[in-house]
């Protein structure tokens, strides 16, 4: 590549190994979905606003220019659709990157602009109502129309000197991931770095080097890859497009409300037939002789025990003496102390109490795998990419918010992430002759 002095820094000739004299004007011709000419002078700008267009983003489109000449270039990534669970901002928004790049006569130049990513209202399986597949941003799982189904993740926007593929990637601005669940905010697409959904379970944002990670059990189609964002699991939401592609979302199982609990319950004991309890457990308070107890996976169990001659054990099985008895409580067996455990997950089984001295003195001792309703996981952002360009920026989406302020003159949905089940904001591109 052979640099050529300009402004500030230096602007590389990439694709031309001869550099030479820049012109001060061209013709720049479109085709495919576009089909404008323009006559590039001082002070022409071009934008392509997918936001203009309802959020349907451009994935056809090519330009040549008449002569060599430097533009400037600003790009935002699309956003992620919003959650169909969620009242408020939920989508990722799309990344911003900019630069200034030498066009070459003779070469096609393709463009990419990034379609809105489908909101959770819109049974968005396929995420391509706006064009968000096509440009690069992930499928959203299979099961659509449910109440808490995942948005599709935005598209990235980009210019490529060649066939779409990384090698030939000029500027790239990741798009965001899509929301998800009650609570799983969508990653904001990256001018560089991609984010991560806010939850455990949502996708991780993209890297210069790597995709998106999809942290759960979708597959290798949910990670992100080169420029294609991984697709949801179940109702889990998309990852945004970019240079990496953000991973998906899972259909993940939340915890109970509330979370794990610790229990206490008392002990004692009044005769050789029966162990008197009292206190609580996942069913409420409990009283009585030899009555049974429910905890579930995760929570912490503290019986109480202050019975002489009568040493209390948790068991697999019903056995005398000691026989069977779990290994993993504490103080097991004492008759005077605290009977402690938690369970883990895997754990769930049938167990009993007993006294190691008379056998009629038992209960069971149920563990439970806790209940979990469906929420899934969302999207990570898409990674951008400044290959070609020198005086580069680059900044990745700011929540629901666009990044960057200059692209409100063309539409203030450009790249945010959508809300209450809807759209996120359909991509930008600008050229300008400086």
């Amino acid at each position: 590549m052979s640099p050529i002095g300009w402004a500030r820094g230096s602007i590389f000739a990439a694709g031309n190994a001869g550099g030479g004299e820049l012109s001060t004007t061209a013709t720049l011709q479109f085709a495919g979905q576009l089909t404008d000419s323009y006559e590039l002078e001082s002070g022409t700008e071009i934008a392509i606003n997918a936001e203009a267009q309802g959020g349907t983003g451009y994935y056809a489109t090519t330009f040549t220019v008449s002569n060599d000449i430097a533009l400037q270039l600003e790009a935002w990534g699309a956003g992620g659709g919003g959650t169909r669970n969620s009242q408020g901002p939920s989508g990722g928004a799309g990344g911003y990157a900019s630069g200034v790049y030498i066009f070459r006569a003779g070469t096609t130049y393709n463009v990419i602009v990034g379609g809105a990513g489908e909101g959770g209202s819109e049974t968005p399986d396929n995420n391509n109502a706006y064009n968000a597949y096509n440009t690069g941003a992930g499928n959203v799982g299979a099961l659509t129309a449910h109440v808490q189904d995942g948005a599709g993740g935005g598209g990235y926007t980009g210019i490529f000197g060649g066939t779409i593929s990384q090698a030939n990637a000029l500027i790239i601005a990741g798009g965001g991931g899509g929301g998800a669940g009650a609570v799983a905010l969508g990653g904001a697409g990256g001018g560089l770095l991609g984010n991560a959904g806010d939850t455990n379970y949502s996708g991780t944002g993209a890297t210069q080097t790597a995709g998106g990670i999809h942290r759960g059990g979708g597959g290798a189609t949910c990670n992100g890859s080169a420029l294609r964002g991984g697709a949801g699991n179940q109702v889990g939401a998309s990852g945004g497009g970019g240079y990496f592609g953000g991973g998906g979302g899972d259909d993940y199982m939340v915890p109970v409300t509330g979370g794990a609990q610790t229990f206490s319950i008392d002990v004692t004991a009044s005769s050789f037939s029966a162990y008197t309890l009292s206190g609580t457990d996942r069913t409420g308070a409990i009283s009585g002789d030899n009555i049974s107890v429910t905890i579930y996976e995760g929570d912490t169990v503290e019986f109480n025990v202050n019975a002489a001659a009568h040493p209390f054990y948790l068991k697999g099985s019903l056995g005398a003496g000691a026989s069977n008895a779990l290994t993993g409580p504490t103080n097991n067996g004492t008759n005077s102390g605290t009977v402690s455990w938690t369970p883990s997950p895997g754990d769930a089984d049938t167990y009993y109490y007993q006294c190691g001295a008379h056998y009629g003195m038992n209960a069971e001792f149920m563990v439970e795998t806790p209940p979990m309703p469906t929420g899934p996981g969302a999207g990570g952002g898409g990674s951008g990419f400044i290959g070609g360009v020198t005086q580069g920026q680059t900044q990745p989406g700011s929540g629901s918010s666009a990044p960057q302020t200059n692209q409100s003159s063309y539409s203030t949905g450009v790249a945010v992430g959508g809300s209450n089940g809807g759209r996120g904001g359909g991509g930008l591109l600008i050229l300008r002759r400086p």
